[in-house]
């Protein structure tokens, strides 16, 4: 560590270990490394023997496609010997320097396209330096888990499991990142902790919800798409950057609350776009319970996380301490935030130039927002110091001491748009009673409060989401649009009953119902309507549809069937569209330039296989072969998903066989047109 970063470690000791407050004995990894790879930057995990390292980096290497490499199958391979024959044959100080030489060799031959466990080797000094190095280039992930877990997997005693638990912090001196494994509720429904047999209908559900959170993780830090993003589809809204949606929300958690109240993150779920986590605690087991409840959020909730460092707590909590001393503890909480790897960080705007700009440069791909609180009449001064900063958001807050702040709020809006270059993303609202009205008119972010949250918090004079959705209905600027399920076989249909409560619980006015018919003319007729919203497409139109559309989406004509039909008000082809065109349209009424079709079985499809498959039997193209029951829209769907997968080989069943060969001859022909020869049977 560099002298400045052993000075911070000794405030933070010296100064909280007399409070009683947080501590860490260690400080972060060179402050001066970016957190920004290459795509295909090996990834090295760290951590104690217990905490998971293997079998994430067994999931991680299946969901990327790249080798897996353990450091007890690269000592073998390179000394012809396991790692206790070694021992056994050279004694122990011949084996630690054998063992250091090629834990190096590993880390340094395997840069590209490799997943690398390392195992107690990690903890050795030589190791660690070099580790150092690698942050710059690679992403170093330090794998955390409940020490209670980790003694009763290993069967500890007490001294055995201070001895470990002693030696894990070092693992942060040489890590960019960290990922808290939290515990997989699947291991106990599925089988135990146990391992299970392969032959078990329950296996692939082991690891389930550990799957789907590290993979999300390492794409998420690599920069790497998502698997499912429907990216061809302008329609479609996980390709829109969350800060460039329309009226979105996030309802805000204290840290202090949790450990006070407990929290249950799988009750939080509802229409909040983002999870804003506020961290205002700081006492000495802080540190694991912001680990611990970012990894519960991150798999229960499944949105985007802000991360903010409450500044005026910490200035109360430790008023003691000097400024100096308080902005060491807020700066090492907030480069926690970034090895977390959450979505959004929240700095100050006015804290010291140099300090935010060795935070913003080391942000990686989380994303920064640049946070002004400001007494007195707003002053685009503040955004421009935060786009100079590099701050990819800027949220100026104000409290509201006539309801005429409000009104000064939008002028100040208004005139910002002519003022500011490059466009910056702005949230920005009044505080207290009076500026409640300003939460209306703020599109980006804005913080409401939830129905599911902690009982027994703080009340914060926030609004729900869905308090605020009503009232833009009731102001005119969402309209009540109608959505139908079209089909000659829907009278049983739960789709508009879902639906209609889903647009309840969210504030919407719309309405869903169910239209049956087997006529063309009938979908024409009633998707001219001015509030006609869109149409969720069944048997037996889903084929048939494509006479009638003005455009469809890339997937929709691969696989030469639609399931979801929405309006055109902004474009007549279906293709020619506007930047955020169909943002803007998004929710109101209008007429009905065209119509556009789009297909969304196969991407349910393909997240129901993917989260159903174990790593073990993960989807390898040589050897993966598929049964699909059926040659209708769905069996076309579902024979795209297995294509997108990886499965190659694709056998059709259906009880009359010329439709069975018609669909098999159009998924052939396309795969020619993707430059790969079709398998035959």
């Amino acid at each position: 560590m560099s002298e400045n970063e052993l000075d911070t470690v000794s405030i933070v000791n010296s100064c909280l270990a007399a409070h009683g407050k947080l501590q860490s004995p260690w400080f972060l990894c060179d402050v001066s490394a970016s957190r920004s790879f290459s795509k295909d930057a090996s990834i090295i995990l760290i951590g104690l023997r217990g905490s998971g390292k293997r079998s994430l980096g067994f999931i991680a290497s299946a969901e990327l496609q790249w080798r897996f490499i353990t450091e007890d199958q690269y000592f073998e391979e390179m000394t012809g010997a396991t790692r206790a024959q070694y021992l056994h044959q050279s004694g122990r100080l011949a084996f630690h320097r054998k063992n250091i030489e090629v834990i190096k060799a590993m880390l340094d031959r395997n840069r590209k396209r490799c997943v690398i466990e390392c195992g107690l080797g990690s903890l050795a000094g030589e190791v660690q330096t070099f580790l150092k190095v690698l942050c710059k280039t690679n992403p170093v992930i330090h794998i955390v888990r409940n020490m209670d877990h980790i003694r009763a997997l290993l069967c500890l005693g007490d001294a055995e499991a201070k001895l470990m638990e002693r030696g894990d912090p070092t693992h942060e001196v040489c890590s960019n990142f960290e990922y808290y494994n939290l515990y997989d509720d699947n291991c106990e429904t599925y089988g135990g902790a146990g391992n299970l047999d392969r032959r078990s209908p329950n296996y692939s559900f082991k690891l389930k919800a550990a799957k789907e959170d590290f993979c999300y993780f390492i794409r998420h830090i690599l920069g790497l798409p998502l698997p499912i993003i429907n990216v061809a589809t302008p329609f479609a809204l996980s390709s829109v950057p969350i800060e460039d949606r329309h009226y979105t929300f996030a309802v805000t958690l204290c840290l202090s609350d949790i450990m006070c109240n407990g929290f249950d993150a799988g009750q939080l779920e509802s229409c909040e776009d983002a999870v804003i986590f506020k961290v205002d605690d700081f006492s000495q087991n802080a540190l694991s319970h912001i680990r611990c409840h970012i990894a519960s959020i991150r798999r229960h909730v499944g949105v985007p996380i802000i991360y903010q460092v409450d500044q005026s707590v910490l200035s109360n909590v430790l008023d003691d301490l000097s400024k100096t001393d308080r902005d060491s503890i807020r700066y090492y909480l907030m480069r926690q935030g970034l090895r977390l790897g959450v979505e959004f960080l929240v700095v100050e705007i006015d804290d010291d130039h140099d300090k935010l700009r060795s935070i913003i440069c080391t942000k990686g791909r989380t994303k920064i927002i640049g946070h002004s609180f400001e007494p007195e009449p707003r002053s685009p001064c503040q955004i421009q110091k935060a786009v100079e900063l590099g701050c990819d958001v800027v949220q100026l807050t104000q409290p509201a001491l006539s309801v005429n702040d409000n009104d000064d709020l939008r002028e100040f809006k208004r005139r910002l748009q002519s003022l500011v270059t490059p466009r910056v993303v702005l949230i920005a609202y009044n505080i207290g009673d009076l500026g409640r009205e300003s939460l209306f008119s703020n599109h980006t972010l804005t913080p409401v409060h939830s129905l599911h949250s902690i009982k027994d918090a703080n009340p914060i004079h926030f609004p729900t989401a869905r308090d605020i959705m009503k009232e833009l209905f009731d102001r005119g600027v969402f309209d009540p649009l109608r959505f139908y399920v079209f089909g000659a076989g829907v009278s049983h249909s739960l789709a508009p009953a879902m639906y209609t409560a889903a647009y309840r619980a969210c504030g919407l006015r719309h309405t869903a119902e169910k239209y049956v018919t087997s006529s063309l003319s009938d979908i024409r007729k009633v998707s001219q309507d001015p509030q006609f919203g869109g149409a969720i497409i069944s048997w037996p139109f889903k084929v048939t549809l494509l006479e009638i559309v003005a455009g469809i989406s890339t997937h929709a004509q691969n696989i030469g069937a639609i399931n979801t039909l929405m309006p055109l008000r902004s474009s007549r082809d279906g293709e020619n569209f506007l930047p955020g065109s169909h943002i803007a349209d998004r929710g109101r009424a209008g007429h009905v330039a065209g119509l556009y079709g789009d297909n969304t079985d196969w991407v349910g499809l393909t997240a129901c296989i993917t989260r159903n498959l174990a790593p073990r039997n993960v989807i390898q193209p040589s050897k993966t072969t598929g049964l699909v029951i059926g040659a209708g829209g769905m069996a076309r769907a579902a024979i795209y998903a297995l294509l997108q997968l990886g499965c190659f080989k694709v056998f059709i069943f259906n009880r009359t066989p010329r439709n069975a060969e018609k669909v098999a001859s159009h998924f052939n022909s396309w795969l020619l047109t993707e430059g790969r020869e079709p398998l035959k049977a």
